[in-house]
């Protein structure tokens, strides 16, 4: 079950295109080998290291929270995620 997450989390487009822009900023095309795999290894164990402390911690809650308090963390979430388009939407017209 980790497993399969860590290949969801991995293969998102979201998670993959922010480095797509870094790397180049960074100057890696023109970097040598061993550089271009530390980053490489350090995005990978950084994100591994995020999964797993972002799975601890809401498993520390999981039992904790009630159905009506989970439902209004997903409308604000929800909400939150409109908004941030919304912006991104209006940014794009001007």
């Amino acid at each position: 079950m980790l497993l399969k997450g860590l290949v969801i989390g991995f293969s998102i487009a979201s998670r993959v295109g922010p480095f797509v822009g870094i790397f180049p900023g960074l100057g890696l095309f023109q970097a040598n080998e061993g550089s271009v795999v530390t980053l490489v290894l350090g995005v990978f164990i950084g994100s591994g290291i995020w999964w797993n402390i972002l799975c601890f911690v809401v498993g520390l809650f999981k039992g904790s929270l009630k159905k009506q308090t989970l439902i209004w963390i997903n409308r604000l979430s929800g909400l939150i995620t409109f908004l941030f388009g919304i912006y991104s939407f209006w940014g794009l017209l001007h």
